[in-house]
């Protein structure tokens, strides 16, 4: 027998071992790289617009809506449910547009933005309006908040804020960028450009950046969204504007969809999205509208979309309700200071067992904002009985659930009811008879 005979067999049995292990290992690949790699990617945008310094619910008593708190336990709920959340605001954030700051509205403005970042906003769309305290103001209030505009710009002519963030979010690269309107005037050394030519140049950016989702945060009107959008091609989402109402609906053009969560910070527009193609555009799987989008190329992917009201409904977020008391409580030293009073820290006439930190602190700064006989509660609790009394409804009021006016109409009706009893009721409607 030859030698390489007796050397064929032990070849012939390593190279079946070798191919049983390329064949287990491609296995593996397809079991488990393959799959990962072609599983839809799920993220959440959730998007505020024009809260214009509101850091409070805002409208009647019945419909109270908006403010930091319920923001902050939106988006909580948000992350709760799983997918990957990017948290953003279109603009109009600090100051009503035309507005000119004052001390407690500076003072607001920081407490906002500190919220903003609590609730690890990513980025902001800086309006005009935004820098009516001056562009350093935010800047340095804003924390690690990215600010974005694409087309404000200093007396020099450079860029004030940076033109986009591009951030990645399970595995999709989403690109943001800002606009605001050139029409309002803008404070003094700063300008606005043409918006158009503006967001044509950023999304050639981040195309080249090979995003896959690209998101305008806006501050232009609804009309000037539309014009914008059938004039600068790949943009997906137009989140926002200086005029519109909330809609429950997304309006589509062409292949971008434009998304308004109204004004004032009432409301929060949510919007899911599942991408599984590389096509050029979405398709809107929800509402009464949904699409097949027959009449376009293969889809990039699909999303839905909610118009969240930030109500009763929404829990407030506690550590942000705790900022926010810490800065009312402030602002009510400042008030009694300003005639003369001392903030009272405690009222013992008051039975406050049992409520967190927070309400007790809520339920004190109330009584050192209510009269009673021309001297806050908490001032003559100690020497009153009816302010003992008072003191004790603000209590029972707080612990109640109530809101800040809803207790003080009723210590105010209770104190009318007790010293003014010839008065008309505070609650009384129609002609005096």
């Amino acid at each position: 027998m030859h030698a390489n005979d007796s050397i064929r067999p032990v070849r012939m049995l390593f190279l079946c071992f070798a191919l049983a292990g390329l064949s287990l290992f491609a296995g593996a690949c397809a079991g488990f790289m393959k799959p990962a790699g072609n599983e839809p990617k799920r993220f959440t945008l959730i998007v505020t617009n024009g809260t214009a310094g509101a850091l409070e619910p805002q409208g009647c008593a019945c419909r109270h809506a908006g403010g930091m708190e319920r923001r902050a336990g939106c988006i909580a709920a948000a992350r709760a449910a799983g997918n990957p959340v990017l948290v953003l605001d279109s603009g109009n954030l600090l100051f009503a547009p035309g507005e000119t700051p004052s001390r407690e509205s500076l003072l607001s403005a920081g407490v906002l933005l500190a919220g903003i970042g609590r609730i690890q906003t990513a980025a902001i769309n800086v309006a005009a309006s935004d820098c009516a305290a001056g562009a350093d103001f935010i800047k340095k209030a804003a924390g690690q908040v990215v600010l974005l505009s694409s087309n404000l710009r200093d007396a020099a002519g450079e860029l004030l804020f940076s033109p986009h963030l591009v951030t990645t979010l399970n595995r999709t690269r989403i690109g943001v960028f800002g606009l605001t309107n050139p029409a309002p005037s803008c404070p003094d050394g700063i300008h606005a450009d043409d918006p158009v030519p503006a967001a044509a140049v950023t999304v050639k950016a981040l195309q080249r950046a090979r995003c896959d989702v690209i998101v305008l945060l806006s501050q232009l009107s609804e009309e000037q969204n539309r014009s914008l959008i059938a004039a600068v091609p790949g943009i997906h989402f137009v989140l926002g504007s200086s005029d519109g109402p909330a809609r429950a609906e997304p309006v589509r053009s062409g292949d971008s969809y434009a998304i308004a969560p109204g004004q004032r910070g009432t409301h929060a527009a949510v919007v899911e999205c599942m991408i599984e193609g590389r096509g050029p555009a979405f398709i809107y799987a929800g509402g009464e509208h949904a699409e097949s989008r027959t009449d376009m190329q293969p889809a990039r992917g699909r999303f839905t979309f909610r118009l969240a009201a930030l109500d009763s409904s929404v829990p407030a977020d506690p550590a942000v309700g705790l900022l926010l008391e810490t800065f009312r409580e402030d602002r009510a030293r400042r008030r009694l200071s300003s005639r003369g009073l001392h903030y009272q820290d405690a009222v013992p006439a008051a039975d406050m067992s049992g409520l967190t930190e927070t309400v007790r602190r809520r339920a004190v700064r109330l009584m050192n904002e209510i009269d009673c006989e021309n001297r806050p509660i908490a001032a003559c609790a100690a020497d009153s009985q009816l302010c003992r009394d008072m003191a004790r409804r603000v209590a029972e009021g707080v612990r109640a659930g109530l809101g800040d006016s809803a207790v003080g109409f009723s210590v105010l009706r209770e104190i009318q009811s007790r010293t003014r009893r010839n008065d008309i009721d505070l609650d009384k409607t129609g002609p005096v008879q």
